[in-house]
């Protein structure tokens, strides 16, 4: 369980790919390394994922194909910044809102206009963004806003760009994202319900 506050960020190294069409995922980022232990949870821009080696400066993670499919680890590149961040102990202050690392979907970046970041949504999940509701975008923890059938925006101030990588994010990339816990699991009621 991670709380969408990111404090780390890290360089993509390489992204494997193993006879069993899993893939290995190595990410340079110390602070991380020298804090992790094989077997612990990461969220990697959202998506919980498992140390399986570290050394002093870099992290490995396997990837399952279902993790490349619905998320976009497999889009990174040498370029890419990713977010980072560990899992939460039950004590810790939560400052964000829950995040399970599970990638709902992802979402291109329609437009930028001032602070509003504007983000394509799936009409499948349209019922499950509210307006000033919770989301996580690449793992970060986020209110959205102006939600429509078809997208939703959020607001992005300096210190979250500054932070995390969505302050590199231009128009046409593709995003992370998390719908709140509490509206899946109402969702689900709901629909078994009818």
């Amino acid at each position: 369980m991670f709380s969408g506050i990111i404090n780390h960020t890290g360089e993509f190294v390489k992204l494997e790919t193993q006879q069993n069409n899993s893939c290995v995922l190595t990410i340079k980022s110390p602070s991380i390394a020298s804090q992790v232990s094989s077997g612990d949870s990461v969220s990697v821009n959202g998506v919980c994922l498992t140390v399986v080696d570290y050394d002093h400066e870099n992290v490995t993670f396997d990837l399952l194909e279902e993790t490349l499919k619905v998320t976009n680890l497999g889009k990174l590149n040498e370029d890419s910044v990713i977010n980072l961040e560990l899992s939460i102990k039950m004590s810790d202050y939560i400052s964000g809102h829950l995040v399970s690392g599970h990638v709902d979907f992802t979402s291109e970046l329609l437009s930028v206009d001032g602070e509003t970041y504007k983000f394509s949504l799936a009409q499948e999940f349209m019922h499950l963004i509210a307006h000033k509701g919770s989301v996580a975008i690449n793992g970060v923890s986020l209110t959205s806003c102006k939600v429509s059938d078809s997208d939703f925006c959020v607001y992005l101030i300096p210190e979250t760009l500054s932070r995390t990588n969505l302050g590199n994010l231009k128009v046409g990339d593709v995003v992370n994202i998390e719908i709140d816990l509490v509206a899946r699991y109402l969702d689900r009621l709901l629909t078994k319900r009818k």
